[in-house]
């Protein structure tokens, strides 16, 4: 047994000694920062082999735990638990929290008319449920899927029906990676596909993006590190809600083109009701893509459903996967879902929602530069790219805006809590009326500084 920090450090095998750091690590006990022993230290007392030791250190810098700093050793790497990405900050009162991205509930179509529809089609099995191995896609589902991915110009291909965007997106990434692969991702980009990557023990490679998508230069410069599989969102990326230009994904199919076999998912998230056109450059000549456009974020969180397209190589492994996973997508998910992308009630619900976000979008634009808060460029979705100075982020406008000069891509999220001073109620209301919310009543308190 080996000391660090007052933690022991267990293990007669590889396996067991990075298990016992990773657990250190989880548990709080070695810290961010954390200096652990030598491999020849550690080695001698464990009495293992130093091959031993290197094997278990080199396992947990795969998977991004630990950082090699030459001379100085190896240590913990500074990174954020996974569960603490995706939980905002107590948010003081009156101030609006702006980060989470979430729909408007008054912009989601009205459940009740599918979930009697529903209802209703159980009547031939008096109202039980299906029996194992009956499940698969729902025929209604893809038929109403089918017309509108071929209007945005996808190619003919097996749907599959997955449990989400990220489960179609894990899915995918399952049929290439192994443990310590790398894969290409925006940044800064998505708190919870870089939360996937961690679990799946896979290292993110960063691409800077801008208003138009990922840089050119920046990918080429990552597919040189040979990753595996791509990840990139074509319209309405998240946090930064930028999308492709028609130029820009005309240069991106090009850098790409250079390696045929590399897997290219891309994640269309709010392709419902995105005000940009769909610029795939997945199918056009590639030997492996991936296509994933969930229906949670435009038909509601609940309904965990998404469209997965695919070569015919990636499509049969992914189908494996499933049956070998969760096996289906529960047909009373799929039923609701059909019934939505089918009903005219449900789709004026829709367009509404493409109208009212880009409208509340450039309102929030016209507050922020009415105070100050510059280069606010809200592109798509639910989104905007905003900077803001270190003493107006002090004032509660805003958190951090990532480093170009990291090298881990940024889990950054537009954490906006109070878009403009409160000189008095009146324009205060006004303002939060226009961009949707609800006013608070009483005297509003500013929004402390935060990060992401």
């Amino acid at each position: 047994m080996s000391r660090t920090s007052d933690y022991p450090i267990r293990g007669d095998g590889a396996t067991d000694i990075a298990a016992a750091i990773e657990t250190g690590i989880v548990a709080g006990s070695l810290a961010a920062g954390a200096r652990l022993p030598t491999v020849r230290d550690l080695a001698t007392d464990l009495g293992v082999s130093p091959t031993t030791v290197a094997n278990a250190y080199r396992s947990l810098r795969e998977r991004g735990l630990l950082t090699a700093n030459g001379r100085g050793g190896t240590s913990v790497t500074a990174m954020r638990p996974r569960s603490a990405r995706r939980v905002a900050p107590p948010i003081p009162p009156h101030a609006l929290d702006l980060a989470r991205g979430n729909p408007d509930p008054q912009l989601l179509p009205d459940l009740r008319p599918a979930l009697a529809a529903v209802a209703d089609g159980l009547a031939s099995t008096a109202g039980r449920s299906r029996k194992y191995g009956d499940g698969g896609n729902l025929p209604a589902l893809v038929a109403a899927l089918e017309p509108r991915l071929a209007a945005d110009g996808l190619p003919i291909a097996p749907v599959t029906m997955v449990n989400g965007a990220l489960d179609g997106v894990e899915l995918a990434l399952r049929t290439v990676v192994h443990p310590g692969d790398s894969v290409v991702v925006e940044d800064p980009g998505y708190c919870g596909l870089l939360d996937l990557l961690e679990s799946l023990g896979l290292r993110a490679i960063p691409v800077a993006t801008d208003d138009e998508g990922p840089l050119p230069d920046a990918l080429t410069a990552a597919l040189a590190r040979r990753p595996v599989a791509a990840v990139l969102t074509p319209r309405a990326q998240n946090p930064t809600g930028a999308a492709w230009s028609s130029s820009r994904a005309t240069e991106l199919e090009a850098v790409l083109a250079t390696q045929p076999q590399l897997l290219v998912i891309e994640d269309d998230p709010l392709a419902e009701v995105a005000d940009e056109p769909l610029r795939d450059i997945t199918a056009a000549g590639r030997d492996r893509w991936a296509y994933v456009r969930t229906l949670s974020k435009t038909l509601g969180p609940d309904l965990r459903v998404a469209a997965l397209l695919a070569d015919p190589t990636t499509n049969a492994r992914v189908a494996a996967l499933q049956q070998a996973t969760t096996g289906w997508v529960s047909w009373l998910v799929q039923h609701l879902a059909a019934f939505l992308l089918d009903d005219a009630d449900a789709e004026r619900t829709r367009t509404e929602a493409r109208r009212r976000y880009g409208e509340r979008r450039t309102v929030f634009k016209e507050k922020l530069k009415e105070h100050g808060v510059g280069r606010c460029r809200p592109t798509g979705g639910r989104c905007a790219r905003a900077r803001s100075s270190g003493s107006r982020a002090r004032r509660g406008y805003a958190s951090r805006w990532p480093s170009s000069r990291s090298s881990r891509p940024a889990c950054w999220q537009p954490t906006l809590r109070q878009p403009w001073p409160l000189r008095g109620a009146t324009s205060r209301r006004s303002g939060l009326q226009e961009l949707g919310a609800d006013p608070p009543r009483g005297r509003a308190t500013p929004a402390s500084r935060r990060r992401s």
